[in-house]
């Protein structure tokens, strides 16, 4: 599929490679892979499977002697579940995580996908005041993942991070190709 693209434009099969596909002038889909920090996923899957094994301990004991519930027990008991379903989503994230930048009809919309919870933001490309790279992650971001990124879209007062883990030089050459199709629109 890819020879096909590179006969027409040869941009087109290097816009492929990267994660960008140009739909039309004005649309624009940009795709950061998360990079997968290993050994904080493997401790907290560790952590989540004996969360997991809590729960099923609590079953039982609420099944075999329910007289000695109390509501210590039925708070640890949810507590362990809220738990385990964040830390679920956390290694779900590190494993499969997707941020998506793209321009549809007059907006830029970012997305984390591949996550329970599907953050969604949609700016007015009308009201974004500047777009600039940084490289200012604070190390505790960096470990854990969360938060942060390199592409950085100020609109009303406001501060969006995109590309957690992209590099400056692709953070650089995305950030033309956004302001390419702002300048054209």
């Amino acid at each position: 599929m890819a020879e096909s693209y590179s006969c027409i434009c040869p941009l087109l099969a290097i816009y492929k490679h990267v994660g960008i596909n140009l739909k039309s002038a004005h649309n624009l889909k940009i795709n950061s892979k998360i990079k997968t920090r290993w050994i904080l996923t493997i401790f907290i899957s560790i952590w989540t499977i004996l969360c997991f094994l809590m729960i099923g301990v609590l079953v039982y004991a609420f099944f075999t002697s329910p007289s000695r519930i109390d509501g210590l027990l039925i708070f640890t008991f949810i507590l362990l579940i809220l738990v385990s379903f964040l830390s679920s989503n956390y290694i779900i994230w590190q494993l499969k995580g997707v941020e998506t930048l793209s321009i549809n009809e007059g907006k830029i919309i970012l997305k984390n996908e591949n996550t329970f919870f599907t953050n969604k933001s949609e700016i007015d490309i009308k009201l974004i005041d500047n777009l600039k790279v940084v490289d200012e992650d604070s190390y505790i971001k960096k470990i854990w993942g969360v938060f942060g990124g390199k592409i950085i879209i100020e609109y009303l007062g406001r501060n969006k991070k995109f590309g957690k883990d992209i590099s400056i030089q692709k953070a650089e050459k995305n950030i033309l190709k956004i302001k390419n199709i702002i300048k054209n629109s």
